[in-house]
């Protein structure tokens, strides 16, 4: 197997509940918009993109499978400074890998480049579209004017987040986590 490829199958049929359109109907995060994704649409509202720290390929098709069934967007987060850690290429064909394999899933990848600019230079060279930085405000315009050169975006981690690497079952723990949301 590559170092891409996911070494288990997981199948929501697992004893996990399918979210209802009944059910999404209290997703709805009115004024909290993703800036480039715009949310997803249930009836006449938008949804506030749900966000997933993922760490590998396996992660994030967990989390975009439980997206395909509950017909909501997602974004794709690296770790923190997961631009260092992970690499802009490692990320880019998870986020890629994911795409090809849920079509119908609106799912954005955010490449977080922390306080390095040189890092956030890189990793929209190499093709990150969504990168995040925690830089100073001067340089963090410098790095967006960047990002608006080659048609992509600097963003914020969005609140809440779910990091994948603190669930003891995350394979099964995605959906539950989306099903608790959209019931609250």
């Amino acid at each position: 197997m590559g170092i891409l490829q996911s070494y288990a199958r997981y199948g929501v049929g697992d004893g996990q509940r399918r979210l209802t359109s009944t059910i999404l109907q209290y997703l709805i995060l009115p004024n909290r918009l993703s800036f480039r994704t715009g949310g997803s649409l249930i009836g006449d509202h938008v949804t506030q993109p749900l966000g997933f720290i993922i760490h590998n390929l396996q992660q994030a098709q967990w989390v975009a499978q439980a997206a395909d069934l509950a017909g909501v967007s997602v974004l794709l987060l690296s770790p923190r400074d997961g631009a260092r850690s992970l690499g802009p290429e490692i990320f880019l064909s998870i986020i890629q890998t994911v795409k090809n394999q849920y079509p119908g899933v609106p799912l954005t990848g955010i490449l977080d480049c922390g306080k390095d600019a040189g890092t956030a230079l890189t990793a929209l060279r190499r093709g990150a579209v969504d990168i995040s930085v925690d830089l100073p405000v001067s340089t963090r315009d410098k790095i967006i004017d960047m990002a608006n050169q080659l048609n992509g975006s600097v963003r914020t981690y969005p609140d809440p987040i779910v990091d994948l690497a603190h669930l003891k079952r995350p394979d099964r723990d995605v959906l539950g986590l989306m099903t608790e949301h959209v019931q609250k």
